[in-house]
């Protein structure tokens, strides 16, 4: 995910251009993307039909968020404009549901743009059958772009 700026023409198929103006706090995302490993029920971050037998219990053995600069302090070579950051999500899991890495992606921004809370994240993987009603909190699908796999 880069944030700081216009998409650069290089990273562009790799990246999810934020904007400019906006800023990721990465340490809120990498606490809320802690809650997330471990074993648990990811039905809130996934796209599921009702007769998929497979279950939605998923061990997440790492999920790291980090933003990437240069050894000097300087934003990397990645950067979207002057002072634009590349900040990466990470994930091994033994096995992911459809569009789980797209949304817990998109809810981990939306944490780090302030819109979301760590607590609302710790909601929706708590109750996973009713977290999007009863807890208010729905997560948010960032776009295919800045997917690699």
């Amino acid at each position: 995910h880069c944030a700081g700026g216009v998409g650069d023409p290089f990273t562009a198929r790799f990246c999810w251009a934020l904007g400019r103006g906006k800023q990721l706090d990465v340490p809120a995302m990498s606490e809320a993307a802690t809650l997330l490993t471990g074993v648990h029920d990811f039905s809130s971050f996934a796209v599921r039909s009702a007769d998929d037998p497979r279950s939605p219990i998923k061990r997440m053995y790492s999920l790291q968020v980090q933003r990437k600069v240069s050894a000097s302090g300087e934003p990397g070579p990645f950067s979207m404009t002057a002072g634009g950051d590349l900040v990466t999500i990470t994930a091994t899991c033994d096995r992911f549901l459809q569009y789980m890495m797209r949304m817990i992606s998109g809810t981990l921004v939306q944490v780090g743009l302030g819109r979301l809370s760590v607590a609302s994240v710790e909601q929706l993987l708590a109750r996973p059958s009713s977290a999007k009603s009863a807890a208010g909190t729905q997560p948010y699908k960032a776009p295919a772009r800045g997917l690699c796999l």
